[in-house]
């Protein structure tokens, strides 16, 4: 190929295609245990973490709900992808091979929110979420209904590979997902650019800026005790009798079993059978929805 203005606007077209063919197949399912939120600065500060609103009867005037300042704050990061592409691959023709880099570059970044959200996800186990106290612990600090500190479980330990129930309708999951600036692809092929000159290379990258924090841990039960039918039924009564501040209850519904490989055929034999190893009836078929994750 002559290197020259206009077949270069038609290579990077191309491989812009391609780019954009790998987002298109980057796996998106982190949505079911996220809550997104747009980003305008450096950080953002979630201070109503914690405290939500709840209806109550109209007696005399109205009583004006202050909701509590955790002061929780989400700082969003840079992140980067670069593949470069030789000058003389190029001159030769020989810059199809190529295509497979970029598209792979296309779908690592599409797939960078997953895995970030699931990486904070892991996480819960040894990092502090609004309240002070780790994502997944025995002591999350709770007004009961008579306006005392109770101490709520939403982890009952294990050193197994670990297990997640989800309240996946729950109005802030337990992952925020934040986006500052979405995957933006950038391309240094101008014969001039500094790279093609002392490298002889063309340069094609993608950036963006994005961070991942907690939201409500009161929306998921965390195990790494083994994924059985009882630590199961456990997990599940937790979530659905799981209540806020002064008693009030939170009618989550416990829907998503997220798990890694190793406990996808433990995770079928609760959800999906009916019959356990010795013929004894198991009743939560149907009770969740399997999810197999590889970034666990």
């Amino acid at each position: 190929m002559i290197i020259n203005s206009s077949n270069l606007v038609s290579l990077t077209k191309g491989f812009r295609g391609n780019f954009m063919n790998g987002v298109a197949n980057a796996p998106q399912d982190h949505a079911s245990f996220t809550t997104f939120t747009n980003s305008t600065t450096a950080e953002e500060e979630y201070p109503w973490l914690g405290e939500m609103p709840g209806m109550k009867k109209w007696v005399g005037d109205r009583v004006i709900k202050n909701l509590k300042e955790y002061g929780y704050k989400i700082r969003n990061e840079d992140f980067e992808d670069t593949v470069a592409v030789p000058r003389n691959a190029v001159l030769d023709d020989k810059y199809g091979v190529y295509a497979t880099p970029m598209e792979a570059l296309g779908r690592a970044a599409a797939a960078h929110p997953c895995e970030l959200s699931y990486a904070k996800l892991k996480a819960g186990f040894t990092t502090t979420c609004y309240d002070g106290q780790l994502m997944f612990d025995t002591d999350h600090p709770v007004l009961d209904a008579n306006g005392s500190t109770v101490s709520v479980a939403n982890t009952d330990g294990g050193s197994g590979e670990a297990w997640f129930l989800i309240a996946s309708g729950a109005l802030v999951k337990p992952v925020i997902l934040q986006g500052r600036q979405d995957n933006q692809f950038v391309a240094r092929d101008d014969p001039n650019d500094s790279n093609v000159f002392f490298r002889k290379e063309f340069v094609y990258g993608v950036d963006a800026r994005r961070g991942a924090g907690f939201g409500l841990w009161q929306g998921i039960w965390a195990s790494k005790q083994p994924l059985t039918a009882a630590n199961y039924a456990v997990a599940r009564s937790a979530l659905i009798n799981m209540k806020g501040d002064h008693g009030r209850p939170l009618g989550l519904r416990p829907d998503l079993l997220l798990v890694g490989s190793s406990n996808e055929s433990p995770g079928l034999k609760v959800v999906r059978n009916t019959l356990g190893a010795n013929g004894e009836s198991i009743e939560w078929e149907g009770t969740a929805r399997l999810q197999v994750a590889a970034w666990l």
